[in-house]
């Protein structure tokens, strides 16, 4: 009993926790126990645990009979990016979505060779180049002029993913900041990720034209993975973005040496 999800529901909606389930494991089983309440751990949590749902509970057993289970639970909790709908047995969608997942970008080949001149060719396309070619291909038309007080460059509902449609927001950064991204190109106060989580979205993206640092790719799940807000997120460096760019015929060709 020290880590169970499949079977635990708390009962019908109420204004306090649960202080009991009911244990589905073949033949019924009641479980009971009480926590401290001045242990919970947001002001929010006291409503994520009342109602008809599953959860994640940790506990020690203190009393057991045939029918049924004393408990002294030491966490309770509910997993983020858990599909209620999804069969049994079946594991949960990462949260992470590669550019491969996208409807849209169907045709392109994202394991194709990517040249060190591709690389430094898209140094030479403008960020707002870039923001027009995703939305033409996504299909969005209304494409957004940049601001100093904006979440995200672009938003659009019209993504799709892993089968579905998807609201997603994106944040682009272009030949502004020409090498690897780190946490501090992230914005004067490095809060550029914090803002775009704010926006009302499935699906955050983060493209760069150059590489994109682990640290940043961990900062980008570590918001996605919010018990609070679950999302899913999508990283698009340079060199996803040279593939796209060159599907679309837009990636810039380096002029040829003249002879000597």
């Amino acid at each position: 009993m020290s880590s169970s999800e499949t079977g635990i529901a708390t009962p019908q909606a109420s204004s306090q926790p649960a202080s009991q389930a009911v244990l589905d494991g073949g033949e019924p089983m009641r479980v009971t126990g009480t926590f401290n309440a001045a242990r919970i751990a947001s002001s929010s949590a006291s409503g994520s645990l009342a109602g008809n749902r599953r959860v994640y509970l940790i506990g020690t057993v203190t009393n057991l009979s045939a029918k049924q289970v004393e408990l002294r639970p030491v966490f309770i909790g509910i997993r983020s990016i858990v599909d209620d709908d999804l069969p049994a047995g079946a594991s949960a969608p990462r949260a992470r979505v590669y550019p491969s997942d996208i409807g849209q970008f169907s045709g392109i080949d994202f394991a194709s060779p990517f040249a060190e001149a591709e690389g430094e060719a898209v140094l030479r396309v403008p960020e707002d180049t870039v923001k027009r070619a995703f939305a033409e291909l996504l299909g969005e038309p209304y494409v957004p002029k940049d601001w100093g007080g904006e979440r995200s460059d672009l938003y659009t509902s019209r993504v799709f993913a892993r089968g579905r449609q998807l609201s997603a927001a994106w944040l682009f950064k272009g030949p502004g900041f020409p090498r690897a991204m780190d946490v501090k190109a992230l914005g004067k106060n490095g809060d550029q990720i914090d803002r775009l989580f704010t926006e009302p979205a499935e699906l955050l993206v983060l493209q760069h034209c150059h590489q994109i640092k682990s640290s940043v790719v961990g900062m980008m799940d570590a918001y996605a993975h919010d018990v609070r807000h679950p999302r899913f997120y999508m990283i698009i460096d340079g060199a996803d973005t040279g593939r796209i760019l060159r599907f679309l015929g837009l990636l810039p060709v380096a002029p040829a040496c003249p002879p000597l």
